[in-house]
């Protein structure tokens, strides 16, 4: 006939429990380990993106500016309050940023290809 001892059982089932805990442990460990490199890679490239969103946002914003720059001057000649001189280089600044913002456009997308 077979004895067990109630307490070298307990034990023995409590030192495979730890053991199958400890390698789930790992598991889990290695996995967050991929995961965690994974949204650093991610993290990257959201930087980058968000730096050629600004960059851009940026160009836009000054070919804006002059453009209501030129509709207020020429607002102003219109109701006799500026000169023609000035209305007119207004327009050449506004044409000089939306050449300038189209070029550096077709340069970045140069550069991505």
């Amino acid at each position: 006939m077979i004895q067990i001892d109630v307490r070298t059982l307990l034990v023995s089932i409590v030192l495979i429990a730890l053991t199958v805990l400890i390698i789930f442990t790992i598991i889990l460990v290695k996995n967050a380990i991929t995961t965690v490199k994974n949204i650093n890679k991610i993290t990257e490239d959201a930087s980058i993106v968000t730096a050629v969103t600004a960059d851009k946002a940026e160009n836009v914003g000054n070919v804006v500016s002059d453009v209501a720059g030129i509709v207020s001057n020429f607002t102003g000649t219109r109701q006799g309050n500026d000169g023609l001189i000035p209305t007119l280089t207004n327009i050449g600044k506004a044409i000089g940023s939306v050449s300038n913002y189209f070029k550096n456009r077709s340069a970045s997308n140069e550069d991505e290809y």
